[in-house]
């Protein structure tokens, strides 16, 4: 081994795509030698509002160069189809085929396009917001979340032989309405923003002394400890003793809860919080998130300019570690997933562990998902299911994010199991885990343990705040992150109050961050020998997407617009029905709305017209659109027991739809098997470790 690598080499032609020029600047953090290709006239990121904050952001770790030059490369980033012998990442609105090929969308339309926007604002627990229009965050955030994606494709099919990816980025959004399509396919009803799908509660803002918090209960454990924090003694009232039950009498929760908060600030009620284990967090402004020396000391804030205090690129824990290493990739793009040979072993819950172990399985990897029968997935006990039925293998939140990998069920706190999980270790690449920090060390798998298992192991820890710092410890659910993060901040009403934008993009950002950290450390360890650690906070993921946040005059922020116009929601048809046109266009639009009736109709005129115009798609409109049934944008499972439809891989490569035809494990099934093939358990020993009881 020799640790002169030879650079992954990255061309980017520069277009004015920001989803393109995040995914170039992401590898070049991470230690890809990336070119810029400008136009003789500049990027036209250079001029993009507000303040040409996108170019500055995403132009680091990079030489620029104008022109057309030869430039040699493993993976060329672009917006349009190009001549070019190795691997090309096409970034397109809605990709390169289907009937929306070539249609414009911006941040805000995407977001439209994709089904988030019909469901923002979600309604607060305690009242509706289905009277308010769609919305969508100020900013570029879809626009950066899809150059994660493009980031990780570039990684994964880097030097594949000809191969052509075509990403698209409504596809990208796709897996953040998993609960909504799955409910529309369970029970038949499309999610709206007056009736959440995910009723646990106390889940909403409350007003403290200086501002607000988001409380986001969702165990039975952390209400009792909200309540001794609040000065409430004795057992917890009875009507209030599950999270369905507080979601349905929200006035009584905020009766028992809502006199402490107002009499703390949310800077008090954070920290008292958080040390007791409770998922608070404050809904933080842009001047909140620079004041606090935390997330300087960790490398998420840095000073670009005197004015200008920009997030950092990537977690700080995988920057600055030498080239990132080319060569060809492990397969030919069109024949061969790039990760196959691969082995991930996950330790993970809930959804940002699992998603990223998801994207991985659909580039090829094995991942070998440990579970137990004494602590299951939250979202096993969770619906909609697909049955009706309570069945731990049937939950559509579950097996939407579970695609690709074996179960294999292990009680890791027996001697037994713990040995059992490092021999899985032993020959794996990957291990992956989103426990409370220093759990996975409580359990006996701290990172000096499997690398006596397997030295070169990687090892990807996914958390709300990181695995150092003071706030390491303290719970975080998607929600009250994006009230951490700003983004509440960033979507707030008129009136001032945050808005809570479903806790989507902290969970999926850091499962992506995730996805695109293993695979560099991977291309790293097997050139060195040597693994790595990898810390990817949530909080910091999420603001890696916002660097409009913290843009000096933010006046712009919040009228929830771009200062060279915005989109504005135009009612069609059907109650609910909605179209998005840029501002300049909404009379005509409306005009053309109540003539017509039909949104799909009125956009694709508006769009022959040159006029970036989208429908708002609910989950039941995105599974009937014409386009994504075009393009096999979702994909069925099955199983003895049920039958799913759930997204397929965002990514299309060389006219084949990305990923595997593996549906989502049952509960263990396939333990045995595991053992036998990746632990070397003899059939002997299997049949002992039933009769102790350590396997099922």
């Amino acid at each position: 081994m020799t640790d002169q690598a030879v650079p992954l080499r990255v061309v980017e032609y520069a277009t004015g795509s920001i989803a393109v020029s995040f995914a170039a600047a992401v590898l070049g953090a991470l230690g890809a030698d990336v070119v810029k290709v400008e136009p003789p006239d500049g990027d036209p990121l250079r001029g993009r509002a507000p303040r040409s904050v996108p170019y500055e952001y995403t132009s680091r770790y990079k030489r620029t160069v104008s022109g057309q030059p030869a430039v040699p490369s493993d993976v060329v980033l672009t917006d349009r189809p190009t001549e070019h012998p190795g691997t090309t990442i096409v970034v397109t609105p809605f990709g390169l085929t289907g009937p929306w090929a070539g249609w414009r969308a911006d941040a805000a339309a995407l977001f439209h396009a994709g089904g988030v926007g019909y469901v923002t604002p979600r309604s607060a627990q305690t009242g509706s917001s289905g009277e308010i229009p769609p919305q969508a965050p100020a900013g570029h955030l879809a626009e950066y979340f899809c150059g994660l994606y493009a980031a990780m494709l570039a990684l994964a099919y880097g030097g594949s032989d000809a191969a052509l990816v075509d990403l698209s980025m409504q596809d990208c959004l796709l897996p953040l309405t998993r609960r909504e399509v799955g409910a529309w396919l369970a029970e038949h009803r499309v999610a709206s923003r007056s009736g959440r799908l995910w009723q646990v509660g106390p889940s909403d803002f409350y007003p403290a002394a200086d501002g607000w918090v988001y409380v986001s209960v969702v165990e039975d454990e952390q209400w009792r400890r909200l309540l001794r924090l609040c000065g409430v003694t004795g057992e917890p009232p009875a009507h209030l003793a599950t999270a369905r039950a507080r979601f349905d009498n929200a006035a009584d929760v905020e009766a028992l809860i809502g006199p402490w908060l107002r009499e703390h600030t949310s800077a008090e009620i954070f920290a008292l919080s958080g040390a007791a284990g409770v998922p608070v967090g404050p809904a933080f402004s842009p001047a909140d998130l620079v004041a606090q020396r935390e997330l300087w000391r960790q490398g998420a804030l840095t000073r670009q300019r005197a004015d200008l205090v920009l997030p950092e690129l990537v977690p700080a824990a995988v920057r600055d570690r030498g080239p990132l290493p080319g060569g060809p990739a492990s397969a030919t793009a069109a024949d061969r997933l790039p990760l196959r040979g691969w082995r991930i072993v996950e330790f993970t819950h809930v959804w940002a562990g699992p998603l990223c172990g998801q994207f991985l399985a659909d580039l090829g990897a094995e991942v070998i998902k440990v579970e137990s029968h004494r602590y299951l997935d939250v979202h096993r006990r969770a619906g909609p299911y697909v049955d009706g039925t309570t069945d731990l293998d049937g939950s559509t939140v579950f097996r939407a994010q579970n695609r690709g990998k074996l179960s294999c069920t292990l009680d890791l706190k027996t001697e037994q199991g713990r040995q059992l999980a490092l021999r899985l270790v032993a020959g794996a690449d990957v291990v992956l885990e989103n426990f409370r920090p220093g759990t996975l060390a409580r359990l006996g798998l701290d990172l000096a343990t499997l690398r006596q298992a397997q030295p070169r192991i990687v090892l990807v820890s996914l958390s709300g705040y990181g695995q150092t710092g003071q706030r390491r410890d303290f719970p975080a659910y998607g929600p009250m992150m994006d009230a951490v993060a700003g983004l509440s901040w960033l979507s707030r009403d008129p009136t001032g109050r945050p808005q809570s934008v479903n806790g989507w993009f902290p969970d999926v950002a850091g499962a992506l961050y995730g996805a695109v950290c293993a695979i560099a450390e991977v291309r790293r360890a097997r050139h060195t020998g040597q693994g790595g650690h990898v810390d990817i906070a949530e909080l910091h993921s999420l603001l890696s997407l916002l660097p409009e946040l913290f843009v000096p005059d933010a006046d712009w922020q919040f009228a929830n617009r771009m200062p060279d116009g915005g989109v504005t929601p135009v009612a069609c048809g059907e109650p609910d029905t909605w179209l998005v046109v840029p501002d300049v266009q909404a009379e005509a639009a409306t005009r053309l709305a109540a003539e017509l009736g039909d949104p799909v109709e009125v956009c694709r005129r508006l769009q022959a017209a040159g006029v970036g115009a989208v429908p708002v798609l609910s989950a039941r409109d995105l599974l009937t659109n014409e386009h994504l049934l075009d393009r096999r944008s979702f994909r069925g499972t099955t199983r003895p027991a049920a039958a799913t439809t759930m997204y397929a891989p965002a990514w299309v490569v060389d006219g084949r739809r990305g990923g595997t035809d593996l549906p989502p494990p049952g509960l263990g099934e396939h333990t045995h098997h595991v053992l036998c093939t990746a632990a070397g358990c003899t059939e002997t020993e299997l049949e002992r470790l039933v009769a102790e009881g350590i396997l099922y």
